[in-house]
């Protein structure tokens, strides 16, 4: 995936806290990051007005809200566990006007808490739009949770322990390197100190040992 710096993809979600109400995208395509946007610049947020899933009879149902669709042709809907692999669901034709879309996951795959979704949005001269990723909880509980999304120079980050098995904490920097390994066991706190993230977005992993895994987004300013 992308980042702030990547000028093929634009990521506009609530995942995206630096990200959301300056993102743009031209059409044809030329994205921009920008408070100011250029003439000829849309705002994502008039073309996918809501993107959400919830969990129903062990389907998950992805349903998204378009509030123009002008120059768009299809809705490409993919999926990942960990927020480094996607892989598609299925696709829908954009209609041409504002319209309701639902696309449903049937075939969860075993040994995640949550699962992630986002919508790639193709226009007719084959440029491309990022929406999300969005988060669908499977697992009510959680074996530890992140205190906070976001890690600023010189602070770590505090992770909540929620039981007394043992858990393996992963976290990739923003380039995709492994930077971090380590084991607890709670209940409890823990920390990452501040120094093994990296600007940008970086991908943490946790995982009950021989039980589910959770991925997080966490933001180093």
């Amino acid at each position: 995936m992308g980042g702030a710096g990547d000028m093929n993809t634009i990521f506009y979600g609530t995942n995206s806290p630096t990200l959301t109400n300056t993102c743009y995208a031209f059409t044809p395509p030329l994205h921009c990051y920008a408070s100011s946007p250029p003439p000829g610049c849309v705002p994502l947020s008039t073309i996918i007005e809501s993107f959400e899933g919830s969990v129903e009879n062990d389907r998950i149902y992805l349903r998204w809200k378009s509030s123009e669709e002008r120059g768009i042709k299809y809705y490409h809907l993919e999926r990942s566990g960990d927020l480094q692999k996607w892989e598609p669901l299925g696709s829908l034709a954009a209609l041409g006007q504002p319209s309701h879309y639902e696309l449903k996951d049937e075939n969860l795959p075993p040994g995640y808490a949550s699962l992630y979704y986002r919508l790639r949005v193709e226009d007719e001269k084959g440029g491309e739009l990022m929406y999300g990723p969005i988060e669908v909880v499977l697992s009510a509980s959680r074996a530890a949770l992140p205190q906070s999304s976001i890690v600023r120079v010189g602070e770590s980050l505090r992770l909540r322990l929620n039981t007394g098995e043992e858990i393996r904490v992963i976290l990739y920097d923003a380039q995709g390197r492994r930077s971090f390994e380590g084991y607890y066991n709670g209940p409890g706190e823990a920390e990452i100190p501040a120094v093994f993230f990296s600007k940008g977005f970086n991908l943490l992993l946790i995982q009950v040992i021989g039980g589910e895994i959770a991925a997080y987004r966490v933001l180093g300013l």
